[in-house]
């Protein structure tokens, strides 16, 4: 009999142990949405959520990237802009350079990628980070061929094309995406909307302390 007593006891132990390392981990994790499709898995039914796919370019330095968003960085920041842009891009950029330097000393990686590859090659970008002195070492600028670029738009979810008049500027949207470490989209904000902005910073850290 006692013995039946004690195993009792170490069921409702382990029991109340289990519950408690569940609620630890569910209170770790953020309240940020995962944002895409998703499908549940055939075998473990788990919810599989979208992953953004990788894009193959080629960075300021002159380098080719197989997958830009293949890097160790826990946090990633997306955003599509081009150079020669005179209104909305700068605005954008100096949002994102804040934001490097509010988090330099943290596991996020800044990805902005030119949609106007014919005049933004490497040498324009690296002329355009020293000119506006985008100096950040977790902020990285690319081109490359137009389907690679306007694809990986497309994979992002977000709208960025050529104009139909070749005279015309091509066309983005000023959002910005915030990637998980398994490129899972978490979050997008409007980049000319100070709440917008205020608000990005603040979910980076919760999913800075969602992986902590």
């Amino acid at each position: 009999m006692r013995s039946i007593s004690i195993q009792f006891s170490l069921l409702i132990y382990a029991f109340f142990l289990l519950f408690a390392c569940a609620e630890k981990k569910e209170n770790s994790r953020s309240n940020l949405p995962y944002l895409g499709e998703y499908h549940i898995g055939f075998l473990s039914r788990d919810t599989i959520h979208y992953r953004v796919p990788g894009a193959k370019l080629l960075n300021e330095n002159g380098t080719f990237v197989n997958n830009i968003l293949e890097s160790d960085s826990e946090v990633k920041i997306v955003n599509f802009f081009f150079s020669r842009c005179p209104s909305v891009c700068p605005m954008m950029n100096t949002q994102l350079q804040q934001l490097s330097r509010e988090f330099k000393d943290y596991d996020l990686a800044i990805h902005s990628i030119s949609i106007d590859p014919e005049y933004d090659t490497y040498v324009k970008l690296k002329e355009y980070r020293q000119n506006r002195e985008f100096s950040s070492e977790n902020w990285q600028f690319y081109t490359g061929s137009k389907k690679e670029i306007f694809d990986f738009a497309q994979g992002c979810k977000l709208k960025a094309f050529e104009a139909e008049n070749a005279s015309e500027s091509p066309i983005h949207e000023p959002i910005i995406v915030l990637l998980d470490a398994r490129n899972h989209i978490r979050g997008y904000y409007n980049s000319l909307q100070a709440t917008d902005m205020k608000k990005i910073e603040t979910d980076i850290r919760k999913l800075i302390k969602e992986i902590s």
